[in-house]
C-alpha cells in the first residue's frame, strides 16, 4: 500500500487582504452608490500598506526612545564628572593621584574604566595604590 502524499495548496488570506480587495471592489463601482468611489486609491489600498507604516512608526518611537535615554544617561554622566571635577580641584589633588584614581591627565575628566578617556580619546595607565 503506497500512499500518496499530497500537498496542501490551500492559501489563507488575511483580513487585510480582504479589506484592500473589498475597497478595490467598492472603488471599481461594484454597488452604485457608495462612499468608497470618492476615495483617493491611496486610502483603497491602505490596508495593504498600512501594517508597514504602523511597524515603521513602531520602531521609529522606540528608536526616538533610546535616544533620549542614552542622551539623559550621558547628561548624568558628564553632571557627574564635573561634580568629581570640582572636588579635585577644590581638593587641589596632584596629577599623580588624580590618575591613580582615574582621571584623565589631559582633559581632567573622570573616566569610566580607568585607562581610556571617552572624551579626549587618550589611553593612559593608572599607578597602582601600594
Amino acid at each position: 500500500m503506497s500512499e500518496s502524499k499530497s500537498k496542501d495548496t490551500s492559501y489563507d488570506l488575511g483580513w487585510l487582504s480582504i479589506l484592500t480587495l473589498l475597497f478595490i471592489a467598492l472603488k471599481l463601482g461594484v454597488s452604485s452608490p457608495n462612499p468608497v468611489e470618492s476615495w483617493s486609491w491611496w486610502w483603497v489600498l491602505s490596508p495593504s500598506w498600512g501594517p508597514a507604516i504602523g511597524l515603521f512608526g513602531f520602531f521609529g518611537l522606540w528608536y526616538m526612545a533610546m535616544v533620549v535615554r542614552d542622551w539623559l544617561y550621558n547628561r548624568k554622566r558628564d553632571r557627574d564628572c564635573k561634580r568629581r571635577k570640582l572636588i579635585a580641584d577644590t581638593l587641589s589633588l596632584s596629577a599623580e593621584i588624580k590618575s591613580a584614581i582615574g582621571w584623565c591627565p589631559e582633559c581632567g575628566r573622570a573616566t569610566r574604566d580607568g585607562k581610556y578617556c571617552h572624551k579626549c580619546g587618550k589611553m593612559f595607565l593608572t599607578k597602582a595604590a601600594t
